[in-house]
This record gives C-alpha cells, structure tokens and sequence, in this order.
C-alpha cells in the first residue's frame, strides 16, 4: 500500500513527519503533497489537482488516501480523479456533494469547535493561528516542544473554500473509514461521531487523541492506519 497524507489547514506536508516514518517501517510508502491552502484564488478542485501532481503515477501500489481536517474537502474529489483503494477521514470534515461547502458544517453551523473570535484574518481574510489558540485548540495534548515547533510553521489558510460548492457530483465508489480524536476541540467529536455514521455509514476508530493525532500520538496513528490498510474493507463498519 501506498499512504497519500494531505494535511489539513495552516499546516504542511511536514505535520506527517513523524508519522511518516513509523508507516515506511510497517512496510508502506508514503506521500505527503504540499496543498495551497494559503491561496485565495483556489478551490478544492484546485487543492486536489495539486496533490493529483504529487503523487508517483508509475507507483503500481494501491492507495491509500488520509485526510487531516480541511483536506476531508478534497480527498473524494482525488478518489474520482486516482484509482484509489481506500479513504480515511482523520479528525475531518465530509463534504455533501454539490453542495457549499460551508453546508457541511451545519446549520447553525457547530461542527467547528474552535471559535471564531480565538482566531486572527490578515488583510486577505486568510485565517491566522495565535499561539495560545494553537496551543488550546489543535495541541493541548502535545508535549511543549511539539506544540511550540508546530505553531511556528503554521501559515495563512484562505477561507474562500467554505463559500464554494462541491465538484463532486456523487460520492466516489471508495471505501471509507472515520479516524477520530476523542478530546478533539477544533473539531466537534459529536460531528465527527455523526458524520461517520450518517455519511459514511460506518463506526468511528476513537484516538485517545486531541484534533492532531499525528503530532501527539504519531505511534497510535500509525498503528491504526497499518490496520485499516491491511483488514478487509467488508469490515470497517465493524471497527
């Protein structure tokens, strides 16, 4: 198998560094594409090309795509672009297709945890990080160094994504799975709860984790990616 690792908003390719070692280890590749997520002009559909570019198209592996937060966005969109073997939502949101993608939110929307006014915009209405927010909302259970380490590589995320609507005109013949952080504050563990059963039509995998497993528990995120990668997906709604 094959991982395509898409990180979520304000972070990079480098939020899977530590994860992405333990998964070679287990005997898999990894990818991690750089998404624009700091652009203002693009759109999901944007996001996925970017990552479509990204990976190796002579690699015969099967895929695996998992997507941090923001990137649950993308990911269908790449599964109808790739042949992909499987999808693993971690900590994300799931669009609606052909819908706006702020929709998927909620109405009012609540499934985002982490509020609005713990948040900075810069002169282009890209959403910034503080670092007490970071450290409250994305890291409260990493160690410090992490947390510090992390926020400094956080960037600009253009907010224009939630206004548009879905590419998707169906929902990818892909098998799916929930990864879910239990202590999860940016993302509202009861959406993501719903979101797996009512989308996805599968049970959540729960992390002893906060909205960044791959930072704080980098060992128990791999171990239930190599899990998911290698049980038969006839049984993921039994996780």
């Amino acid at each position: 198998m094959r991982f395509v690792l898409l990180h979520g908003g304000a972070h990079g390719s480098w939020a899977w560094d530590s994860v992405t070692p333990l998964l070679r280890a287990r005997g898999h590749g990894v990818s991690c594409p750089e998404l624009p997520i700091d652009d203002g002009s693009a759109t999901v559909q944007h996001w996925a090309d970017a990552a479509c570019r990204q990976i190796d198209h002579g690699d015969s592996a099967e895929l695996v795509l998992v997507a941090h937060s923001v990137a649950g966005l993308a990911m269908p969109v790449i599964a109808t672009m790739r042949e992909v073997a499987r999808m693993v939502f971690l900590c994300a949101v799931v669009p609606l297709p052909g819908r706006r993608h702020g929709d998927c939110l909620g109405e009012p929307p609540t499934a985002i945890t982490l509020p609005s006014d713990r948040l900075e915009f810069d002169s282009r209405g890209s959403m910034v990080v503080p670092w007490p927010t970071a450290r409250e909302f994305y890291y409260h259970d990493c160690d410090s160094a992490t947390a510090r380490a992390a926020w400094g590589r956080l960037r600009p995320c253009a907010q224009q994504v939630w206004r548009d609507r879905s590419p998707l005109e169906s929902w990818p013949a892909t098998p799916s799975a929930y990864v879910m952080g239990k202590y999860d504050r940016a993302l509202s563990p009861d959406y993501s709860r719903r979101a797996a059963q009512e989308l996805l039509d599968v049970e959540p995998i729960e992390l002893n984790s906060g909205h960044s497993p791959m930072l704080s528990h980098p060992e128990e995120l791999a171990l239930t990616l190599d899990m998911l990668a290698s049980t038969p997906t006839s049984l993921w709604t039994e996780s």
